[in-house]
């Protein structure tokens, strides 16, 4: 959203928009937590020093991230479909 877009916005576009940064925001954390836990546990295994290496999993670290949400969260899609109306909503006005 471009800063002039925003100012013209209203609330529950502005939300709509913020709600979806955050849910794009948190998926590029998992992304990159996966990735790194894959080549963090690759590299332990292939160190030759030990025959039985402990492999701690990063994702335990971050295990409110990973939880299954017991309220349900918009997904992305919902989310595209709800904007789309407020902007058709808007044009209507």
């Amino acid at each position: 959203m471009k800063p002039q877009e925003f100012w013209d916005s209203t609330y529950r576009q502005v939300s709509i928009y913020m709600q979806t940064h955050l849910i794009k925001v948190v998926d590029d954390l998992k992304r990159e937590i996966n990735l790194q836990e894959a080549v963090t546990n690759k590299m332990i295994r292939a160190d030759s020093m030990s025959k039985r290496p402990k492999i701690v999993l990063i994702r335990d670290s971050y295990k409110e991230l990973f939880r299954e949400e017991e309220e349900k969260i918009m997904s992305p899609n919902e989310i595209k479909r709800r904007m789309r109306e407020v902007m058709n909503e808007e044009k209507n006005k």
